[in-house]
């Protein structure tokens, strides 16, 4: 009888240890801070700016025309906000400092109008008083450049609270179930954990002191998930992609100090690229490099421990490339699989934990320069966009001899 219950149990042990939908809860417990943190401080930071978005808020009311200086601290107060934005993007950079220079410039044209000669505002009021400036303190006098940036500003934050967010959630999704093989049934119970997960994190993560217009907020991002994404596509769509199943990151160079924005990423050919890391623990690096006439990929393994997560390269695979003078893509096609590969010098990376919620880890990399030194390079890292993800796949399964990285 004892020996039938511990084979029993051993059983037990194994199904539950094999079980795609307890092995995917693990997964999402475990890692959904990394996918949705950088998402839920952007939130935290930029909410005030989309409850009080409407540009009526920052110009004259109908009866505050004469109130010159209230405005100028409206303003004032958008540009607290602004600067305020944390974000990991270009298109959240560029908005930010195009509403910051709008505000700013705004400003100054009010101060300027009681005391800098070289404007029609200061003459309009030194002969008629605050009715010579009227005419601008309309509340259909808002200066277009600022009414537009505020608006782009509220659009592209939107998008991020109810696009990217919902894309990241899939994408946790894809990283817990993996390659394992799971049924409908079993992944219709992995996105109810999935759904009470990220109300749970949100709630827990996004700092607003108004309950009813967090529980609103947080209810308006499931619903934005749940139809980007349902059930049936999103299976559809895990099913038909298991196999080359994976995690990738996006790494960019950084600032040794102060890299937690993406004001702080340093632009420039080959300062930026994707580590891709399979379920089997294989690891593939590329350099996103467009002056050259190749493209190479380094190939290594993946070590991840409790506390420590490191690349380990070893070979490379190059090919022959269109350059940037020949507009025949049909080079590329041709010399995609007629690349070598060869042996390297053992090259490893560690993925240190940020303090950055952007980017939540960083590389750092010694060089040795001319005089003997080192010279210390930074990249920061964050995970891809679905796009980024399935072209980088794509480009993969082109390539027979890293597409057998996934068997």
């Amino acid at each position: 009888m004892k020996k039938v219950q511990t084979i029993l149990f051993f059983i037990l042990l194994l199904f539950s240890c094999s079980n795609p939908v307890n092995e995917s809860k693990r997964k999402i417990n475990e890692n959904i801070k990394y996918f949705l943190l950088p998402s839920a401080t952007l939130i935290n930071s930029t909410i005030d700016f989309v409850v009080y978005s409407n540009p009526e808020n920052y110009w004259f009311r109908g009866n505050d025309r004469d109130e010159t200086q209230s405005v100028v601290d409206k303003l004032q107060n958008l540009i607290n906000l602004a600067e305020s934005f944390e974000y990991g993007d270009y298109d959240m950079m560029e908005a930010k400092c195009n509403l910051i220079e709008a505000a700013k410039a705004s400003q100054t044209r009010l101060i300027n109008s009681y005391n800098n000669r070289a404007t029609s505002d200061y003459w309009a009021y030194q002969f008629l008083g605050e009715f010579g400036l009227l005419g601008n303190r309309r509340p259909d006098s808002m200066p277009k450049k600022l009414k537009e940036s505020i608006i782009e500003m509220d659009s592209i934050i939107r998008a991020r609270y109810f696009v990217t967010l919902s894309e990241k959630v899939f994408q946790l999704e894809l990283f817990a179930i993996g390659n394992q093989t799971i049924s409908l049934e079993q992944f219709k119970e992995v996105r109810t954990h999935t759904l009470q997960s990220v109300r749970d994190t949100l709630t827990t993560t996004i700092q607003y002191e108004d309950d009813k217009l967090k529980t609103g907020l947080i209810n308006n991002i499931i619903t934005a998930f749940s139809n980007q994404y349902p059930v049936n596509e999103s299976y559809k769509y895990i099913f038909d992609n298991h196999e080359y199943s994976g995690t990738l990151l996006k790494f960019m160079a950084a600032s040794n100090e102060g890299h937690c924005l993406y004001d702080d990423i340093i632009p420039g050919d080959c300062n930026y690229g994707y580590i891709f890391v399979t379920n089997n623990r294989k690891v593939i690096r590329r350099f996103e490099c467009f002056d050259t006439d190749t493209v190479e990929y380094e190939i290594g393994s993946f070590q991840a421990g409790k506390n420590e997560k490191k690349c380990l390269f070893k070979k490379s695979y190059a090919y022959l490339a269109s350059s940037m003078n020949n507009e025949d893509s049909t080079l590329e096609e041709e010399f995609i699989n007629k690349g070598i590969v060869k042996e390297i010098e053992d090259s490893k990376i560690e993925l240190i934990p940020s303090e950055c919620s952007q980017f939540p880890f960083i590389i750092k990399t010694a060089y040795e320069v001319e005089n003997g030194n080192n010279e210390i390079h930074t990249d920061v890292l964050k995970i891809a966009s679905l796009e980024e993800y399935n072209q980088f796949i794509k480009d993969i399964q082109s390539i027979g001899i890293l597409s057998k990285l996934f068997k």
